[in-house]
């Protein structure tokens, strides 16, 4: 991620904090958009058209969104930070996050989880600590072999095979 990142969207939350859930479904949707529809991202990082016509057209683009949502992704596109787009994304719905009071819970593994994993642990733990919500974020760590470590605060559950084969192997030096 960018240093850049979190600086957009701190001062992007606090342009508009009580708008915040509607601009992140606006930034992230079209942070998606644009890596996702190969036209899209082509005619935004032509180096060969002019910043103001791609400017204008996200302004069309983006003509029934908040006035805030608008602008923001206007001026990524005039400082050429458009980039950085979807990790401003990422930033700024963890600043919603603390801002909401949300548990953070961070899910290691060695191959990315699929929404659904992500889901079903998360509610694992709003359940398990009485959490009203929670923001799941999960970082590949090949070394894990499989199973899945869940930090959350201090607090961390290792429960992959790593982990595993480490307690079996204590265990069978104890034995002796």
């Amino acid at each position: 991620m960018t240093p850049l990142a979190p600086r957009y969207a701190e001062a992007l939350f606090w342009a508009s904090p009580s708008d915040a859930r509607q601009i992140y479904d606006i930034i992230s949707s079209f942070a998606n958009e644009m890596n996702s529809n190969a036209e899209l991202k082509d005619f935004l990082f032509n180096p060969s058209i002019r910043k103001s016509v791609k400017t204008e057209a996200i302004g069309q683009i983006c003509e029934t969104t908040p006035e805030t949502a608008r602008k923001f992704l206007s001026l990524l596109m005039d400082k050429g930070r458009l980039a950085i787009l979807p990790d401003i994304a990422e930033s700024y719905a963890k600043i919603i996050a603390e801002n909401e009071g949300a548990l953070r819970i961070a899910v290691y593994s060695a191959e990315p989880l699929d929404e659904a994993q992500l889901e079903t642990i998360k509610n694992k733990y709003i359940e398990k600590l009485g959490a009203t919500n929670a923001v799941v974020e999960n970082k590949t760590d090949p070394s894990l072999m499989g199973g899945v470590c869940v930090q959350i605060g201090d607090e961390r559950v290792d429960d992959t095979i790593r982990a595993k084969l480490a307690s079996l192997r204590e265990a069978m030096l104890d034995a002796n």
